[in-house]
């Protein structure tokens, strides 16, 4: 995961709709203005658009060579965490937020994930697993356990008038942003020397007692584990 010198995190928002009045991209522009103007736990907030990329269908091959697919590689890499937007088709997620996980590969690795979602119905909840599996199981990404998923009577056109959906979207936003924060090696290095701290605390405290009441040759001062 990417450290920057000034502290502050980049959660890259990357709509995956390639149609052009989504409303799954509205969501996602949704959360990108509120991370933007209110820069949670010190994020900076950065837009990527699929419909930018002009993805060719993965390979495997050839296809990684594409400039879309290395501008993707490099915004993930350079991304701490990461907001995911899709539409649903046919129960599952699109295929071309499928093809931005083909594309991106071992950069998504560590990064945590928060995921919104549009559908035209309410009966397609569980198409996130599609992503889910791969992103826990092959890229090792946390995920955030705050689904947003918005059907067609959340919106009128592509603006949010359900106003639930719009709170929950800010707080998927600020959760993905406490995650990252809390994951970043600096943050994870710094609660392991507290870890640290609190763990050598008993063993100075009982050692102190010992001493105190124990000969100074005694294998009860000396061998005595240290305090639970």
């Amino acid at each position: 995961m990417t450290t920057h010198p000034e502290a502050d995190m980049n959660i890259l928002v990357l709509s995956s709709s390639l149609h052009p009045n989504s409303r799954s991209r509205a969501m996602a522009q949704h959360a990108f203005l509120h991370l933007t103007a209110q820069r949670p736990h010190g994020s900076q907030a950065r837009w990527m658009d699929a419909r930018d990329l002009d993805l060719p269908h993965c390979d495997g091959h050839q296809a990684w060579s594409h400039d879309g697919s290395r501008r993707l590689r490099e915004a993930l890499e350079s991304a701490d965490g990461i907001v995911l937007s899709y539409g649903v088709y046919n129960y599952a997620a699109s295929a071309s937020a499928k093809s931005l996980l083909e594309h991106g590969g071992s950069s998504w690795n560590d990064k945590p994930v928060g995921i919104v979602a549009s559908a035209g119905g309410e009966g397609s909840r569980m198409a996130a697993m599609a992503l889910v599996h791969p992103l826990m199981l092959d890229f090792r990404c946390p995920i955030v356990p705050q689904l947003v998923y918005a059907s067609e009577s959340a919106f009128e056109g592509t603006r949010i008038v359900n106003d639930d959906v719009a709170r929950r979207i800010n707080e998927l936003a600020e959760e993905v942003a406490r995650f990252t924060r809390a994951l970043m090696p600096s943050r994870v290095g710094e609660m392991m020397r507290e870890a640290s701290e609190i763990s050598e605390a008993p063993k100075a405290s009982g050692a102190s007692v010992t001493a105190a009441s124990s000969p100074a040759d005694s294998p009860a001062a000396t061998d005595a584990p240290p305090a639970p």
